[in-house]
């Protein structure tokens, strides 16, 4: 089995198994479920102190984003491995202000290859106002 290192320790499996001996960067390479669940995001909060670039050419609505990803050829398996990682990494409520999180702001961090979803409220600013945009 091929574990997900994360990127701040890279003999660290991002599952937590202590045996994992084969790890990847990449996220679609990895084969261990837990690991590729795990890493599908990382909190907002922690984005804030983290090194991160995202991508500005992707809509950030999920539902947006979804959209484009079917346009331009995405299977459904991947969708469907999509949706499954965004399910585990993305509560149905924010933690803060408690916002329906259905519909969240999911942003590609190029630097960690990882989805990040936040809440848009929470976000505010020229986060927010785009999400709003994205949903017109």
């Amino acid at each position: 089995m091929v574990h997900l290192s994360t990127p701040a320790a890279p003999k660290t499996p991002a599952c937590g198994n202590a045996d994992a001996r084969q790890f990847t960067f990449w996220r679609w390479k990895a084969t261990c479920v837990l690991c590729k669940a795990t890493t599908a995001a990382i909190g907002y909060e922690k984005t804030q102190r983290a090194d991160t670039l995202y991508r500005s050419d992707l809509p950030i609505r999920y539902s947006k984003l979804i959209a484009f990803a079917r346009t331009n050829g995405a299977t459904a398996e991947a969708l469907d491995e999509f949706a499954r990682d965004k399910g585990i990494a993305c509560a149905a409520t924010c933690h803060t202000c408690k916002a329906d999180l259905s519909d969240p702001i999911a942003l590609l961090d190029v630097k960690a290859n990882r989805m990040v979803f936040a809440c848009p409220t929470c976000s505010g600013g020229a986060l927010q106002e785009r999400w709003e945009r994205e949903g017109r």
